[in-house]
């Protein structure tokens, strides 16, 4: 289970899946998501409610601890049915039509299927469908990109302040392996993480720009980027540039 948004049964059809909710325990603020592909074919692609991709928020602290039992994935397999308590849908890179990308969930589903996860968060009265009705958008897989992340601090400290846990977080920038999926219209985060393609080059001009300016941490990412995780001794080095 991950705590994301709030909550009010509505349904929204886009995609032949159609995409409900309900209360699963009101009390705590969590929902039921039920999701249903009503079309002969296998069709993947994100939920769109609260005014932001579901997932977007809180992805960090979701790839670094065992409990949510979620990843990015490098494939595109239909989500397997383990319970409305354990069910957990992966994470993939989502692609703009204007270049732009974000992380968030990816729901998969064969012809005919249906599916349910629970989502928590949802208190003080609202609702998954405060500000519009929750959509469900198709993407397409265009192919599998390693990145280099740098991530927002509200992505984890937020969950644990909202949830009221000390999960750890994740190494910033994260080093990622991931299927990228296409999106036909621009879909807005709520959060504008910065993703890198590693490739020598990129990482090599991260590291110039950084010592030219003096930017330690720009020197650190393109660092990470080219050679992994980086001793104490020289991020220790870095930082004195």
């Amino acid at each position: 289970m991950v705590t994301g948004g709030l909550i009010f049964p509505k349904k929204e059809v886009a995609g032949n899946i159609s995409v409900s909710w309900s209360w699963y325990d009101e009390a705590n603020g969590t929902v039921e998501w039920t999701f249903k592909n009503s079309s002969s074919q296998f069709i993947s692609g994100l939920l769109f409610r609260a005014s932001y991709p579901f997932g977007n928020a809180f992805w960090p602290i979701y790839v670094d601890n065992p409990a949510f039992d979620t990843n990015f994935t490098s494939v595109d397999y239909p989500l397997v049915d383990n319970g409305v308590e354990n069910n957990s849908p992966p994470l993939v890179i989502y692609s703009n039509p204007n270049s732009s990308l974000f992380a968030a969930f990816l729901f998969s589903l064969s012809a005919g299927q249906e599916w349910s996860m629970l989502e928590s968060g949802f208190v003080d009265g609202l609702t998954p469908d405060y500000d519009a009705p929750p959509v469900f958008v198709p993407a397409v897989k265009i192919g599998i990109k390693n990145y280099l992340v740098s991530w927002d601090s509200e992505q984890c400290s937020a969950y644990n302040s909202q949830a009221q846990t000390q999960f750890p977080c994740p190494k910033n920038p994260l080093n990622i392996t991931s299927a990228v999926f296409s999106l036909t219209n621009n879909i807005s985060p709520l959060f504008h993480d910065i993703f890198i393609s590693k490739n020598s080059e990129t990482c090599a001009d991260l590291v110039i720009n950084g010592i030219e300016t003096g930017n330690s941490g720009e020197i650190m990412t393109g660092m990470v980027c080219t050679f992994g995780d980086l001793t104490e001794d020289v991020i220790s080095g870095i930082k004195k540039l």
